[in-house]
């Protein structure tokens, strides 16, 4: 498959599996969120019509850089915890999804 319009690869890269066209990197993360992000995407894998890309928890963390950015104007505040506020008010608490 191709990236998304607007998704930037490198030249001679498109045929490579998407995972080889990513960029590695590190991120630290609470253990629940952690937790969640597996319970999500085994949820997501077996909810799902068609069977064919996999859903990892590195898919739906990708998502949520993408939703961070489109709303990237809408971020206001000095610590996370104010961050998170301006984007999402109520949070739904983690061990709930």
């Amino acid at each position: 498959t191709h990236p998304p319009p607007g998704r930037r690869h490198r030249a001679g890269t498109e045929d490579l599996p998407l995972y080889r066209r990513l960029v590695r990197t590190e991120g630290r993360f609470r253990p629940d969120q952690i937790d969640a992000l597996n319970r999500l995407s085994r949820q997501v894998m077996a909810d799902r019509q068609a069977k064919g890309e996999r859903i990892t928890p590195n898919t739906l963390v990708r998502l949520a850089v993408d939703l961070l950015l489109a709303h990237a104007d809408d971020l206001r505040g000095d610590t996370e915890d104010q961050l998170r506020a301006s984007l999402i008010p109520d949070p739904t608490p983690l061990d709930t999804l």
